[in-house]
């Protein structure tokens, strides 16, 4: 007996769903996609429990004969492509013919369709990929696909699904993505009996962004436009103090098909290198057009993701739009040691020194000796020169620790189980590069110890933080201006997640009316906008996993976040008073060697070590 044996068309199907229908979202994308395909001018959208129960795309598209409709629900069955050439300049959404029949095989569908000249209807039922009837039906022009009871003969599959909740926060994500680009056709997204979203056919794409993505988001956008030989570049760029904590907010398109791709991320962030922060993305929504037999969309079951015959021409194309753009609305950033980059008419990249006509070598100097000046055990007395060191004898280096002043990092008198402990007992040499503290001890045989100021304020900030709401104690100051929110529909089904969590950390959040929030109080430690930033940072982390956190983890995920914000940046020039403040705070602290997002706080050389790189020992 033969070991080999072809499957079955329905377990065909249903390796095909495994494939193409990961959660109701991706059902929804594959339905909506038909619709648009089929030239539809208005997409009515409605769920039930998170898309569990019922999902239902209702459109005026151009409608299916009687023969089609069945045709459609076979395998590899397809209007889109005819021949093999074709797969190479695929101009549609969708074209593999794999979708409506592995959504059939895994629920109980019922479609109903109308050709525009047609007198009447045509419906079919199918449950568990089997058709059980069919016939006339008296539907308008266009086509009405329900899907019922998704998964119900799969469980392993259904046990998978998140909650509700969750499953709509996909949902959402997914139809914004396929609104946003496309004018003159009128979007709606109802869940359980709820208007969620809608998008007028008359919106043009900043009404759409403004829509969709809220008008404080669509507020910092600046429109774009590059073309070169190959691709084509158009949209809207928010500006370097419009940023978020995640790249959730890159809506890019080839070709009006929603794509991630890492070499477009990566050429977006290096167009914005110099212009934000590390770790702070910006919002981008762009459409790339270009020829479609240079692009390959043939990649991925879900279409996710694409191939470009010339990547690299499409990667500077966007590098150069994105820095142009930035350049002549915002000027350029400055560059190491005061050098700022400049641009000849044949877009050559030429370096230019700071206006002191300082070359860069020149100012690279400078910068050396300010540094080296800087690196002092006290306001005065150079590291090299003539000028006398701090002793570092115990006894005056306990003198030192004594003297407090107000250093504006925290609280001098928090919890310290020993007074004098380990990091107090510290020589502070300096600090360098505007972030490490450098110390020094002569205990054991000598150590330097290099300190990360944010880091380590941000543990000692954290453990402060998560004692107060241990002993819900938390300092909350009551804002007389709320901060307004305006949210996306996925943002505000996050943020009802989590508005007791924020609540108990110090941030009270109020709905102010359909997707719009006002902050009304925050924790003394943060600014109103420190805490818009702790919010929407909340936001998108939520967004990303579904959940805030399992339950005896909630507290850390906020208040990580919330100290992170109340830390001393890194680049900010410290005295020697608040340096000290924080060697304190590190004796007072549980787990002062890493910060609450596991990133070191500090590092000590041995003088030994030392000795031995220097040939000394």
């Amino acid at each position: 007996m033969a070991k080999i044996r072809l499957l079955s068309e329905n377990v065909a199907n249903m390796i095909a769903a495994g494939e193409v229908v990961e959660r109701p979202a991706s059902v929804v994308k594959e339905l909506v996609e038909n619709s648009l395909d089929a030239g539809a001018t208005r997409v009515l959208i409605d769920a039930r429990v998170g898309g569990r129960k019922l999902i239902r795309v209702v459109d005026d598209g151009e409608g299916m004969s009687p023969d089609d409709a069945m045709l459609a629900l076979e395998r590899h069955a397809t209007s889109k492509i005819a021949t093999e050439k074709d797969l190479f300049s695929v101009g549609s959404l969708g074209f593999r013919g794999e979708a409506l029949p592995a959504i059939a095989s895994v629920s109980r569908m019922t479609l109903r369709t109308a050709r525009r000249d047609a007198d009447r209807g045509f419906r079919i039922h199918v449950q568990g990929g089997t058709v059980m009837d069919s016939g006339e039906d008296g539907t308008p022009p266009g086509t009405e696909i329900e899907i019922e009871d998704l998964f119900f003969n799969t469980p392993g599959r259904r046990k998978f699904l998140r909650s509700p909740e969750t499953e709509l926060t996909h949902i959402v994500e997914t139809v914004t993505r396929l609104a946003l680009p496309r004018r003159g056709v009128f979007f709606r997204l109802r869940h359980d009996d709820k208007a969620l979203l809608q998008v007028p056919d008359t919106a043009d794409l900043p009404q759409r962004v403004a829509a969709l993505l809220g008008r404080d988001a669509s507020a910092g956008l600046v429109e774009f436009g590059f073309e070169s030989p190959h691709v084509r570049l158009s949209g809207f760029l928010s500006g370097p103090e419009t940023t978020r904590s995640s790249a959730n907010y890159f809506f890019v398109y080839c070709n009006g098909r929603f794509l991630r791709d890492r070499v477009i991320t990566h050429a977006i962030n290096t167009g914005y290198r110099g212009h934000v922060l590390k770790g702070r993305y910006p919002i981008v929504v762009m459409m790339i057009e270009i020829a479609p037999e240079l692009v390959d969309v043939n990649v991925h079951p879900t279409k996710s993701e694409v191939r470009f015959r010339k990547p690299a021409g499409v990667y500077d194309s966007i590098v150069t739009a994105i820095d142009k753009t930035l350049r002549e609305r915002f000027g350029a950033p400055d560059t190491p040691f005061g050098a700022t980059i400049q641009r000849t008419a044949g877009n050559e990249i030429t370096v230019a020194a700071p206006e002191t006509g300082a070359a860069p070598a020149a100012e690279h100097q400078r910068r050396v000796e300010e540094a080296a000046l800087r690196f002092t055990t006290a306001h005065t007395g150079a590291l090299f020169g003539d000028g006398a060191r701090p002793s570092t004898d115990e006894r005056e280096v306990e003198q030192r620790i004594l003297e407090r002043d107000a250093s504006g990092l925290g609280h001098a008198d928090m919890d310290m189980p020993d007074r004098h402990g380990t990091f107090a007992r510290l020589a502070i040499v300096g600090q360098v590069f505007d972030n490490y503290i450098v110390c020094e001890t002569r205990d054991h045989g000598g150590t330097m110890v290099m300190i990360d100021a944010h880091a380590a304020h941000e543990r000692i900030l954290f453990e402060r933080l998560k004692r107060d709401y241990e002993r819900s104690a938390i300092a909350v100051q009551t804002q007389l201006l709320p901060v307004a929110l305006e949210l996306r529909r996925a943002e505000a089904a996050a943020l009802e997640k989590m508005l007791t969590e924020l609540k108990r950390a110090g941030i009270d959040v109020e709905p102010f009316g359909g997707d719009t929030y006002r902050i009304t109080a925050t924790p003394s430690i943060l600014s109103p906008g420190e805490a818009e930033a702790v919010v929407r940072e909340c936001i998108e982390r939520v967004m990303e996993t579904g959940a805030p956190a399992p339950t005896d983890k909630i507290p850390d995920r906020f208040l990580s976040v919330v100290a992170c914000h109340s830390a001393v940046r890194s680049g900010q020039e410290l005295t020697i008073a608040q340096m000290r403040e924080i060697l304190r705070g590190l004796d007072g602290i549980r787990g002062p060697g890493s910060c609450p997002h596991g990133r070191p706080t500090f590092w000590y050389i041995p003088l030994l070590e030392i000795e031995k790189r220097f040939k000394r020992k």
